[in-house]
């Protein structure tokens, strides 16, 4: 019920601001914005929907306004409400039109391009998510999770359930907010039913209602670094939970900063998480959390020859606090045991690591038929995915050897 009452109050609070929308706005997006939803431009512009204002501001990373998309009404490029936004990979700009019951794109620089699927009977649509050709709807008041092919893509779409009311498997109750995990599931905020629900290559199912930690209420935005940990707006806790792909809790942020929170975005340029802080009329960014790595061991050969592959087998552990997915391990050899050129790798491998976990990965070698040869010295370096920032670098390195390299 708490649920249903938070939806119902949103929509009346929408109808009770709409104002014109001026491009006299900073970050503090001001009085009765409301802002909801929040997508990363991926190259530090921030969108954001002002649903009090029924438009979409565009924002520089300093927090200075660019632009503007839409303004009030029902018409073509006019908007009531918005609420949820993506970036395609397309790159062009979703939003969904929720007040018209309908999902409309523009490009990035304001121009209207078209409603997405006219005719289809949506009720107050709220998140949005894609996935290679496939845009995928929150359909909030209908209690299911649509995707909408855009263009031929050769694939099929994710296994979604048909939906409808209720908290069985394949059920939702007013779902908001959706996300993509970096091998391709979908992530499903099911609002009504204080849960997380997971589709694709990952199925799970996690989440209880409550405030302790772990626990939600009324779960709204959710957003997937590149290492795959989840962060959802717990809305009913005024606060932003990060857990890992089955249900792990990773870290809390936001507590007692935040008033009913609904949209977030992961911003890959600055490391940090962008949160619609709708109670308070503002966005707030927030630094997320990064996986520790450690090469704790390894085996190399004792001797080598020139041009000659090898297997080397190392144990990484992952200290926390995130999970992190497809880390890369690599290794160079230098004559000396202290100075690497990271630059020239001679063995490389990937590895995915639970917090407080080891896992071992093979990494696959060659030495140089151009080598010296001489005694060599094997390092062995930790990389989180895709260039997320370890929170203690200074453990990342591991040196082995010496390795007898001969002709």
């Amino acid at each position: 019920m708490r649920s249903k009452l938070t939806l119902a109050l949103l929509v009346a609070n929408v109808a009770m601001a709409a104002a014109p929308c001026t491009s006299s706005a900073q970050l503090l997006i001001g009085p009765q914005s409301q802002p909801w939803g929040t997508a990363s431009g991926g190259d530090g512009t921030l969108y954001v929907t002002d649903t009090g204002h029924d438009c979409v501001r565009v924002f520089s990373s300093s927090g200075a306004l660019l632009r503007t998309l839409g303004s009030t009404g029902s018409g073509t490029g006019q908007l009531r409400g918005p609420t949820g936004i993506t970036i395609g990979e397309d790159g062009l700009v979703y939003v969904a039109d929720t007040g018209n019951n309908r999902i409309q794109s523009f490009d990035t620089s304001g121009n209207f391009l078209g409603t997405v699927y006219a005719g289809l009977a949506l009720n107050a649509p709220h998140g949005l998510a894609m996935s290679g050709p496939f845009l995928y709807v929150a359909d909030t008041n209908n209690h299911r999770v649509l995707a909408l092919e855009l263009w031929d893509g050769g694939i099929g779409s994710l296994p979604l359930p048909a939906g409808g009311f209720g908290s069985g498997d394949g059920q939702f109750a007013f779902p908001t907010g959706l996300a993509i995990t970096p091998d391709g599931s979908l992530v499903v905020a099911d609002t009504g039913n204080d849960r997380l629900v997971l589709y694709g290559t990952t199925q799970a199912t996690f989440g209880t209602t409550g405030s302790a930690l772990g626990q939600l209420r009324a779960p709204t935005g959710v957003a997937v670094d590149l290492s795959g940990n989840v962060y959802v707006v717990d809305q009913g806790n005024n606060r932003v939970q990060a857990f890992t792909q089955t249900g792990a809790l990773v870290g809390v942020v936001g507590t007692g900063q935040l008033s009913a929170p609904s949209g977030i975005a992961w911003d890959r340029s600055s490391l940090t998480v962008a949160v619609a802080d709708s109670g308070n009329d503002r966005v707030q960014s927030f630094a997320t959390f990064p996986a520790d790595l450690t090469p704790v061991s390894a085996v190399p050969p004792a001797s080598l020859g020139l041009n000659q592959s090898f297997t080397v087998p190392v144990t990484v552990r992952n200290n926390g606090p995130a999970t992190t997915y497809f880390s890369s391990v690599r290794g160079s050899l230098s004559l000396s045991s202290s100075q690497f050129n990271w630059n020239m790798i001679y063995c490389s491998g990937y590895v995915t690591v639970a917090p407080g976990t080891e896992q071992v990965v093979n990494m696959t070698c060659r030495t140089d038929y151009a080598m010296t040869p001489g005694s060599y010295y094997l390092g062995i370096r930790t990389y989180t995915r895709d260039g997320l920032a370890d929170s203690t670098p200074a453990n990342d390195i591991l040196v082995v050897g010496p390795i007898s390299i001969a002709p």
